[in-house]
């Protein structure tokens, strides 16, 4: 969506700048959600000092985490994962990730180097 804001603003004759076309379009597509949450936050800050809606924005979170499962395993795992060799490739990534902590660009080195070994 900002790219597309900075796009058209860059290219919408307006009489300045294609930069500043495209900073003033970025910022508008920014600055209703930054007000939002400006307007938003004293009330968010009360709500959540309560136990009753701190434990249903558990369950929230939760359930934002199984739809973000959910979401990557019919993509990701049905059309990536096509044998045993592929699987043991993610449990690798997946263990590197989570138990050493290693930046991304280094656990994927590592998946393609595994690739090329199997």
């Amino acid at each position: 969506m900002f790219s597309l804001a900075a796009y058209l603003g860059a290219s919408v004759p307006t009489g300045f700048t294609p930069a500043l076309g495209a900073t003033v379009a970025t910022l508008a597509v920014f600055a209703p959600g930054f007000l939002l949450l400006i307007a938003v936050l004293p009330a968010w800050s009360r709500l959540t000092a309560r136990p009753g809606p701190l434990r249903a924005l558990a369950g929230i979170n939760a359930a934002v985490v199984g739809l973000l499962a959910a979401a990557l395993y019919d993509p990701v795992i049905v059309g990536s994962v096509d044998a045993p060799r592929d699987l043991a490739i993610l449990a690798v990534a997946a263990g590197l990730q989570w138990k050493l902590p290693r930046p991304t660009l280094w656990v994927v080195a590592c998946c393609v180097a595994l690739s090329l070994l199997l």
